[in-house]
């Protein structure tokens, strides 16, 4: 074999000897994402999911926007529809944001939108520095201003390329009213928030 210098035959040695070691190194690494990737938990998708079970009912999906800036997934209870419900669960799949796309950006941002329109809303937002997710919940005023309606958003990242999804769920109370005092409905909004916030967090992850 012709070499044009010394040193590029030495260099060109170099690599034989090394090629082995980068070779094992390679099938090492690719044995160790293969291994990981069974072990991966292969999660369920939305687009696939007609019906969900939530705090010990069943939700049905009957109402989808796929085709919006954040698709939406709607479930609502069997005897229930779109324009009148009591409770209801969906998905949203959130558009990404360049320098600010972790969950809590999200929750942050999804906070900030309903201030823009309900400015007396109370809010609270967790984080889960475990796994990076994050919650927020609030209480919104109907327009009626009979009623109160309860929101609790569940925001995380998701598959391969990390996609931040959100699982929301909402319900209708009754306001203070002449047969509901205002304790009543407070206690009411209390009660649901100490067993909700747990369930959700509880909610399996699933995938675009």
């Amino acid at each position: 074999m012709f070499y044009k210098t010394e040193k590029t035959k030495a260099t060109f040695l170099r690599i034989l000897v090394l090629l082995p070691a980068i070779v094992a190194a390679l099938l090492v690494a690719q044995r160790a994402a293969g291994l990981e990737k069974r072990l991966e938990p292969q999660l369920q998708s939305i687009a696939d999911t007609q019906s969900l079970s939530f705090d010990g009912r069943e939700f049905v999906l009957k109402f989808k926007a796929e085709n919006q800036s954040v698709p939406l997934f709607e479930y609502f209870l069997a005897n229930e529809s779109p324009s009148e419900w009591t409770e209801l669960v969906d998905f949203r799949i959130e558009p990404k944001v360049p320098r600010a796309n972790k969950p809590l950006d999200h929750a942050a941002r999804t906070a900030k939108l309903f201030k823009a329109t309900y400015p007396l809303m109370p809010f609270a937002m967790y984080k889960n520095d475990k796994t990076g997710e994050a919650l927020l919940d609030f209480l919104i005023l109907l327009p009626d201003k009979d009623g109160l309606e309860f929101n609790a958003f569940r925001f995380y990242a998701a598959g391969s390329d990390h996609r931040v999804l959100c699982f929301h769920y909402a319900k209708k109370l009754k306001g203070p009213s002449e047969t509901k005092t205002y304790q009543d409905a407070k206690a009411e909004i209390v009660a649901l928030r100490q067993k909700i916030l747990p369930i959700i967090w509880q909610v399996p992850v699933y995938r675009p």
